[in-house]
């Protein structure tokens, strides 16, 4: 009996991804009928085992992402050893290509996703009048500890000299790492106080942090499901605004946000969730890395940043086999984490024996806590991770319910590993009794990328098989609608700032005066990559269609935030107007009251046009 025909590949049926003939219903369409005349074989970079590089390329075992075997397809073993032997060369060839291929390519995907990222993050990045009210208090902080550190004398095993210092007054409750990364910059940079040196050197590890995490979270969608979902991962990361934003400024928060996103990957990478398990050798080489930046992260992001590791992971195992293994490594990744952290831990408690009571106070509130307050934070948190996830949120809500789906079926213990990130990760920003967690909802960003970048792997299998996925078809063409609007209407209003402010619908301008060609220019180049998005839409090719949005949100970041960088909305006071004999009291004072200054700006800044 003849096989049915379909689109499905071999590796449907069992054994690498090969998928020979059409790539698309639309392409199939145009040969007139389900399979090409001539097989072509094209390797799929999506394939889990091609992109791991752990299994054996000639491995059979059915795949469960179709819930097909080859005996099901209508055929016996007559028909399969037919279909085997019809196969073509080139095909086993492909499914042979060497691991070390498989290797590179990742590694090539990983540093394309940073280089793309780059962009955006360092445009407009070193211009010397720009000082932002974030960027203040942990300019202020670092600066004075860098200049105790240097004027105190070295005692072994004191950790006296790494004490943050802000106003002259030490800060043993608030975590230090942040502080200690932008030290440890002024140091290896050699930074001249006398100069924008500390500003830029503090940026540029920010820079960095964001870099680091848009591989994490690469290396996270390697792990589980290969170099396809996990380039739409780091695309998408580098694709968003708010990390961007902070990305570009001074900060303390991002260093939590990157470490915790590395110890996660790293425990997903020694997991190998949906795999076969690893060695010793590689679960044990994750596991203390993971620990050792769980330690980190608890330096720079306290007690939630913890939390922000154990509990995701925690849950995970549950979802992977061979739990108690895992969980064995997640409790020496603890133990580890503990060894790293303890030392400050011990030297902050005997300074201030009352200080524990603040740590965790970040997690536990308080007996006379407000719970109806409680409720309105909780709420205004839920809408700002939502808008955090701009332009990505419809997408993010679509991931988040599509495990439910009956077309995941296959699939869903995948999706439900980002789903679980994200859920975990939400909760502990809605719970936190404090007021402003900016670091906290930051954490949110990572595994939104995740969430967003499964959903769309697998609206592109669902494509591949030829069925559309009902949310991909009701939400691609309004995002499109939008992605289009914004592309005409962002650059006309930017061009037109000035009658704006006139009229009264803007209080000041965002950016600097730009000439009218440099919006035009900036609205062609956004409608081209909408463009070329609906093309990929309409032929059924949401993973390219992604890639023209994320370059799209990309191109829309840089080309603003350069003007603006020079602008009144960023203008504050500069380190270059402080006489150099006053920097730190500058830094301790002036700098940490320009949270105030940004109503009142700079008389220079506005005359040039600024």
């Amino acid at each position: 009996m003849a096989t049915p025909p379909d689109d499905k590949t071999p590796a449907d049926h069992g054994g690498p991804s090969v998928r020979i003939g059409p790539d698309s219903p639309a392409d199939a369409a145009k040969g007139g009928g389900h399979a090409a005349p001539t097989p072509r074989p094209t390797y799929d970079l999506a394939d889990d085992d091609a992109a791991g590089g752990d299994h054996d390329s000639t491995s059979t075992e059915p795949s469960t992402r179709t819930g097909h075997s080859p005996s099901a397809m209508g055929g016996g073993s007559n028909d399969t050893s037919a279909a085997s032997s019809g196969e073509s060369r080139a095909a086993r060839r492909a499914r042979r290509l060497p691991r070390k291929t498989d290797r590179l390519m990742a590694w090539l995907a990983a540093l394309l996703c940073a280089a793309v990222a780059a962009v955006p993050l360092t445009a407009g990045l070193w211009h010397p009048d720009t000082l932002h009210p974030l960027e203040a208090e942990a300019l202020s902080r670092s600066y004075e500890t860098w200049q105790q550190q240097a004027d105190l004398p070295v005692a072994p095993g004191s950790l006296e000299r790494w004490v943050p210092v802000l106003d002259d007054q030490q800060r043993l409750a608030d975590p230090p790492g942040g502080t200690w990364l932008h030290m440890v910059a002024f140091s290896v940079l050699q930074s001249n106080v006398h100069s924008d040196d500390l500003l830029h050197h503090a940026r540029l590890v920010s820079v960095v942090l964001a870099l680091l995490t848009v591989v994490a979270v690469f290396w996270t969608g390697m792990s589980i499901g290969g170099i396809l979902p996990a380039t739409l991962a780091g695309l998408i990361a580098g694709a968003l605004p708010v990390l961007l934003f902070f990305g570009r400024l001074a900060n303390e928060q991002l260093a939590s946000v990157a470490l915790v996103t590395l110890a996660i990957a790293a425990a997903i990478w020694a997991l190998r969730p949906l795999r076969p398990a690893n060695h010793l050798v590689r679960q044990g080489l994750g596991w203390a890395f993971c620990g050792l930046l769980l330690g980190m992260a608890t330096l720079t992001g306290g007690l939630p940043a913890t939390v922000a590791v154990i509990v995701p992971l925690a849950l995970i195992i549950i979802l992977c086999p061979g739990r108690i293994g895992h969980t064995l490594g997640l409790v020496a990744a603890l133990f580890i984490g503990g060894l790293v952290a303890t030392p400050w831990a011990l030297h902050v408690h005997g300074e201030d024996p009352e200080v524990w009571r603040q740590w965790t106070a970040a997690l536990v509130p308080p007996e006379d806590f407000d719970w109806q307050m409680m409720l309105m934070l909780s709420a205004q948190r839920l809408g700002l991770a939502l808008l955090l996830a701009l332009p990505w949120t419809v997408w993010l809500v679509a991931g988040l319910l599509q495990p439910f789906s009956t077309s995941s079926a296959g699939a869903r213990t995948r999706l439900f590993i980002g789903w679980v990130w994200f859920m975990s990760a939400l909760l502990l920003v809605l719970l936190l009794p404090g007021r402003g967690q900016v670091g906290e909802l930051l954490l949110l960003l990572p595994p939104t990328a995740l969430v967003t970048a499964q959903v769309i792997r697998q609206f592109r299998e669902l494509a591949a098989e030829g069925r559309d996925a009902r949310i991909w078809v009701w939400l691609c063409w309004p995002h499109a609608a939008v992605l289009l609007v914004v592309s005409l209407a962002g650059p006309t209003a930017m061009h037109f700032q000035p009658w704006l402010v006139s009229e009264g619908w803007l209080d000041q301008s965002i950016t600097a005066t730009m000439h009218p060609m440099y919006w035009v220019g900036m609205a062609v180049c956004l409608v081209l990559l909408v463009g070329l998005s609906l093309r990929y839409v309409v032929r059924r090719y949401p993973g390219k269609a992604t890639v023209c949005w994320a370059l799209w949100a990309m191109l829309a970041f840089s080309a603003v935030i350069y003007p603006a960088s020079m602008g009144p909305l960023m203008q504050s006071r500069s380190l270059a107007f402080v006489k150099a004999d006053d920097v730190a009291g500058h830094l301790s004072s002036s700098a940490l009251q320009s949270r105030d200054a940004v109503s009142s700006r700079d008389a220079r800044g506005g005359a040039d046009g600024r």
